[in-house]
């Protein structure tokens, strides 16, 4: 009564970290990190650096702490709210990369399940920094 797809071929599974020459050494056999990992690492560093380094996170922050003064400030806020939604959303895509591709190895109808919420908590417990999320994120 659980739809799922059929299993993916073997060349499209996430290689685990024990599987990578050099890597093998610190993670052992039994450990179910997969190269995931390293997405989710990049993706924080990208949103550092776009939220920090950049106008639109610039816009985005500004539009955060305040709706009237970014207005006033001449932000858009129709255009920060579809840039923060497309990022979002892409972030989320990220996430199920490691449900999808790395855990299941399969498509099923409910892999995500309650993945916001811990998003959520995740967040707050980071601050809404990213390396604080990713620090919230490793004791999660």
């Amino acid at each position: 009564m659980d739809p799922a797809s059929a299993r993916f071929p073997a060349a499209t599974h996430l290689p685990t970290l024990n599987a990578i020459p050099g890597l093998d050494r610190v993670f052992t056999r039994g450990v179910p990190a997969n190269v995931s990992l390293f997405l989710a690492l990049a993706a924080a560093w990208g949103v550092w650096f776009l939220l920090w380094r950049t106008r639109l996170g610039y816009a985005i922050r500004a539009f955060g702490r305040s709706e009237p003064a970014a207005r006033y400030a001449g932000i858009d806020p129709f255009a920060v709210t579809m840039a923060a939604m497309a990022i979002s959303g892409a972030l989320a895509g990220l996430m199920a990369v490691n449900n999808v591709m790395g855990e299941a190895e399969r498509l099923l109808q409910n892999a995500s399940e309650g993945a916001g919420f811990i998003g959520i908590a995740v967040a707050l417990m980071g601050r809404n920094h990213p390396l604080g999320v990713v620090l919230a994120a490793l004791l999660f």
